[in-house]
């Protein structure tokens, strides 16, 4: 992530989802997408709980005034910072929602080093 916003001039944005519940019981990557879109269908029998309603109406919040305007801040918001780099803060999405931590900073600025020297080499079979 940190190479992508030294190549672009755009304002990058990143996020953390961290919604767990019985409805949502493991945030994990597109587990957040029904919250986005508002369509939270119920599973197995278990219906979104209200917090999971919020949820969504926050995080819809976000990206609509993200397709408005670029920025995803707005009224009634916490402030979701600009991603400076690996390390820096990062909107983290769910029971709270706040600005924290990147989480898996050295673990990006591992995976950094093979594409920035180009160690990766990939070959047709």
């Amino acid at each position: 992530m940190a190479s992508r916003s030294r190549r672009i001039r755009s304002p990058v944005y990143v996020y953390h989802f961290e919604q767990t519940s019985p409805y949502n019981p493991v945030a994990t990557h597109a587990t957040d997408v029904p919250y986005v879109f508002g369509n939270l269908p119920a599973i197995n029998g278990v219906s979104p709980g209200s917090q999971d309603i919020a949820v969504s109406g926050t995080i819809q919040s976000y990206w609509t005034n993200f397709a408005r305007t670029g920025d995803p801040n707005g009224a009634g918001l916490a402030l979701w910072p600009r991603y400076a780099g690996a390390g820096s803060q990062t909107m983290r999405i769910g029971a709270v929602v706040a600005a924290g931590p990147e989480e898996g900073t050295a673990r990006y600025r591992f995976l950094d080093r093979f594409r920035v020297t180009g160690l990766i080499a990939v070959r047709a079979p």
